[in-house]
């Protein structure tokens, strides 16, 4: 199995401005990616611009670092609290079953 290749945004733009100049199929052979590939890294970068070459393996902003870890964070406190909720539903549960076979 042939491994993966990552290609930097810089690498991107390089083999985008290649194809304008020779030749979509041609460049794409030489640098042995896909002409879908190559028309989607275009379309990137007329959309977004060459920050938008960096794909998803760029490190993060710091506020979407942030913005990550306060999910995380509000997603444990959730949990801890449906967990809190649980015993004190069972904890009342509890005392009423107490207090029905007391007054028998």
């Amino acid at each position: 199995m042939k491994k993966r290749k990552f290609h930097t945004a810089e690498e991107k733009q390089f083999i985008l401005a290649q194809g304008d100049a020779n030749g979509v199929a041609q460049t794409c052979r030489e640098h042995g990616i896909a002409n879908s590939l190559y028309y989607r890294w275009s379309k990137i970068l007329k959309e977004n611009g060459p920050e938008g070459l960096a794909g998803k393996r760029s490190s993060p902003s710091p506020e979407m670092a942030e913005l990550a870890q306060m999910k995380s964070e509000n997603a444990l406190l959730k949990r801890l609290l449906a967990e809190k909720e649980m015993e004190l539903s069972l904890a009342k549960d509890l005392i009423k079953k107490k207090s029905l076979t007391a007054t028998k």
